[in-house]
């Protein structure tokens, strides 16, 4: 018997350790002018955790850290920790030195036992984030930028994720960057494949 209630506190402090995100208010645009009708992030949002009013109303324990609030908002209201993009773009870059093609695909997709080896080395070899939909054009453009020839976008779970909004996401974010590479002459081929 929990008679202070220490053992539901200490979940709580647990879940909240592994929060990956920071949050800065005071950059939304609908918190610097009140005119503003964004809310890129509350519509993106897949576990509705977010509202306009940052002041009180964001369930830190409701949020599964899928990125894509950092990815969609324009004024950098949301910072991922863990990866941050600097930390990905470091891996991307050791990742590069081994092969200049990309591998990147969700933290849910696991190997199974019926699968072959090659499925296995292809999986350990891919770079996992909490959602593609977390890639922006920083990233994208950063891989290009470092070297990358081809990058892979497995979408194979997105289908049925519960975070079904990432696939429109990451398909914006490939679009703007191809627009973006396309001004400095540079071609990020990619390729959403199905396995």
């Amino acid at each position: 018997m929990d008679l202070f209630g220490l053992e539901k506190f200490d979940k709580i402090l647990s879940r909240l350790a592994k929060i990956q995100i920071d949050i800065y208010p005071k950059q939304c645009s609908r918190n610097r002018n009140r005119n503003s009708s964004c809310q890129k992030c509350v519509e993106v949002c897949p576990t509705r955790v977010l509202s306009i009013d940052f002041a009180s109303q964001i369930d830190l324990l409701g949020c599964t850290a899928c990125g894509l609030c950092a990815t969609v908002c324009p004024n950098g209201v949301f910072e991922l920790k863990n990866p941050t993009d600097q930390q990905l773009l470091s891996q991307i870059g050791l990742c590069l030195k081994e092969n200049s093609e990309l591998i990147f695909i969700c933290d849910k997709i696991q190997p199974t036992s019926e699968e072959n080896s090659g499925q296995s080395l292809y999986l350990n070899q891919a770079i996992k984030v909490s959602c593609l939909g977390r890639l922006n054009e920083a990233i994208l453009v950063g891989s290009a930028a470092l070297g990358a020839s081809l990058i892979w976008l497995n979408n194979s779970q997105c289908e049925n994720c519960e975070v079904r909004s990432g696939a429109a996401v990451i398909e914006e974010m490939v679009r703007a960057s191809q627009q973006i590479l396309e001004i400095f002459k540079e071609n990020l081929r990619k390729n959403l494949e199905r396995v």
